[in-house]
């Protein structure tokens, strides 16, 4: 039961067309889960201002969880399709120096397991065989 004070926040999104032309799904994902900032003071460093760990390229595909594998050292990244349209869309992951490229159906849900070490990355399922 919810008793007692009650906190939340709400997002108004003005917006022309349909939700699905106008990027939503991803306005409500930064929005429910913003990005963490951590400062560390101002240095010459040899690293670029800027960077990204994984990035996918098409605006309709969200990258819903990064974990290690459930067995094994590998890491699990699983991404999903928000718009309800098929797309071809690729993954930068720059930590393994590799690019995948794949076919997604409508909210469709893809699980890969990218090897560290190797860099290899294969698709499986949501049990991650």
């Amino acid at each position: 039961m919810d008793q007692g004070m009650q906190t939340f926040r709400m997002m108004i999104v003005p917006h022309t067309g349909s939700w699905k032309e106008s990027n939503i799904v991803r306005s409500a994902e930064e929005f429910n889960a913003p990005a963490l900032l951590i400062y560390q003071g101002i240095h010459n460093g040899s690293m670029p201002k800027i960077g990204s760990f994984l990035a996918a390229e098409s605006q309709d595909i969200i990258i819903s969880a990064i974990k290690l594998a459930e067995s094994g050292e590998d890491l699990i990244v699983r991404c999903v399709e928000t718009s309800g349209v098929q797309c071809i869309a690729s993954l930068y992951l720059k930590f393994v120096e590799q690019k995948w490229k794949g076919n997604f159906r409508p909210y469709e849900i893809k699980t890969l397991r990218i090897n560290k070490r190797t860099a290899s990355i294969i698709e499986v399922n949501l049990l991650e065989e």
